[in-house]
């Protein structure tokens, strides 16, 4: 039988270490709201990006487009309304006789305007001025440098009457009167005091220079100029004349 053998002692394994304080989890809000984490930055999608400049494009569009018929219905229709009604209106309160037109056309695009049928009455009812139709269009690339010209113009059937009355008037005579009463006169030349008074002495001295004698002076002063004192008058003429 062999002898015991006695064992060598193993390693001592090292003594296990206190577990680490844990702090107390904070007491949990039944009622407070979850906060959602922050969406990352997305990129714009450029399908979006297209779309919301058609629609601005599209609504230009239509305010273009409702311009441009506001436009075309004044030109075309409101504005020969109002051209004819003014001008019978002012042509009447400036000639002093009844004027009618027949019909008056605009254009907004050409810039033409078309009267059609004036007639202007004379005093006693007849015809003064007519035409069938006067066409006046504007140059419109003349308004874009701040010019105003006509590019065409052109008068239809013109008639005017022109005579006299039984007093051997114009039949227009009132319409130069008028013209010729608007200009200023000219403001009335200064006369000087006693101006009758020195005419009749410069003529009675004359007179009295002359031998007339005192009563063909006296007649013709009286006759000529409207004096207050025409005794005084003579006495000093003719004693300066030494009559």
């Amino acid at each position: 039988m062999g002898t015991p053998t006695t064992g060598i002692p193993g390693p001592v394994p090292p003594a296990p270490s206190p577990p680490e304080p844990v702090a107390p989890a904070p007491p949990r809000n039944e009622h407070a709201v979850a906060t959602p984490p922050p969406t990352p930055p997305t990129r714009p999608d450029w399908k979006h990006q297209i779309v919301e400049r058609v629609q601005r494009r599209r609504r230009l569009l239509i305010v273009l487009a409702a311009l441009l018929v506001l436009y075309t219905v004044f030109g075309f229709l409101i504005l020969p309304l109002i051209v004819r009604r003014q001008l019978e209106k002012r042509l009447t309160a400036a000639l002093h006789r009844e004027t009618t037109i027949a019909k008056v056309r605009t254009n907004p695009y050409a810039l033409s305007v078309t009267i059609d049928g004036l007639l202007i009455k004379a005093p006693d009812g007849g015809p003064f001025i007519s035409w069938d139709r006067l066409y006046v269009n504007l140059a419109a690339w003349r308004i874009v440098r701040r010019e105003v010209a006509l590019d065409e113009i052109y008068l239809l059937r013109f008639h005017a009457r022109v005579g006299l009355d039984k007093k051997g008037n114009l039949n227009f005579q009132d319409l130069l009167d008028e013209g010729s009463s608007s200009e200023p006169a000219p403001p009335p030349a200064a006369s000087a005091p006693n101006g009758d008074a020195a005419a009749a002495r410069i003529v009675a001295l004359d007179m009295a220079l002359s031998g007339k004698p005192r009563d063909e002076t006296d007649r013709f002063i009286a006759e000529n100029y409207d004096l207050d004192d025409r005794e005084a008058l003579l006495d000093e003429v003719y004693a300066a004349a030494g009559g």
